[in-house]
């Protein structure tokens, strides 16, 4: 949509002073926003400490990633990615295409774009088995944005498991605490068939991000409050 088509719908919308407003807000929120990333980096030193290694934070422009959990989401399926090595990755949820690229296949029911087999994750069968899986902020809109389906979340990820994970391979997830009641409930029961677990909590609206122990305190933590976006996240990981 082009300047002056921007306008006119704001225009239509509140009236010319409205318009106004709105496009000059606009403006100022984008000439905040590159100073901001251009500024963290090329000065942040800031990130967390995954598995006794610290990690950078993921700074981009798109979604804003420093002001939600996306500054610590893509940093980690970067990571792990970037020390798979080589082999055939899945993506479920075509998120990571926004920040960087790399050889993979994707799963996403709605999206429509080259490459993406426009599929429910519950009953995609693959011609192929991937050595990695990845899912970044995706799996807890299973079974709960579109239909309420307390299961669903649960059998989308036994079909990763058993029908879409190579012998040997990995699933790596992470998913927002706090949006989804049936995903919260499956983490305090530990009915997730996660082989291992990770917990992180947001500690300022900046980041903070912290490694805590989440098994049981999953329901202290509320989406949106009382920062915006996730305050807390779990990452989940099979290895077949």
């Amino acid at each position: 949509m082009s300047l002056k088509s921007r306008f006119m719908a704001r225009y239509r919308t509140g009236g010319f002073f409205h318009a106004i407003y709105k496009t000059i807000d606009v403006a100022v929120r984008g000439v905040t926003d590159f100073l901001a990333l251009s500024l963290l980096r090329a000065f942040s030193t800031e990130g967390f400490v995954w598995k006794g290694k610290r990690v950078p934070y993921f700074y981009h422009p798109y979604n804003t990633t420093w002001k939600n959990e996306r500054m610590i989401e893509v940093a980690l399926a970067q990571e792990i990615i970037r020390n798979y090595g080589k082999g055939d990755i899945l993506e479920v949820g075509n998120t990571l295409a926004h920040y960087f690229s790399f050889p993979h296949d994707v799963v996403d029911k709605y999206e429509v774009a080259e490459g993406v087999a426009n599929e429910d994750v519950v009953d995609f069968k693959p011609t192929k088995k991937y050595g990695l899986i990845v899912t970044v902020s995706t799996m807890e809109h299973v079974g709960w944005d579109e239909e309420r389906d307390a299961t669903k979340i649960l059998r989308g990820f036994l079909n990763l498991r058993d029908n879409c994970l190579a012998a040997g391979g990995t699933l790596f997830a992470t998913m927002p605490l706090g949006c989804n009641d049936y995903l919260d409930a499956m983490i305090r029961d530990k009915a997730l068939p996660f082989t291992e677990t990770h917990f992180f909590r947001r500690g300022s609206k900046s980041g903070g991000w912290v490694e805590f122990d989440g098994v049981n305190g999953v329901g202290g933590i509320a989406y949106g409050s009382p920062f915006g976006g996730a305050n807390g996240i779990i990452v989940g990981i099979i290895t077949a």
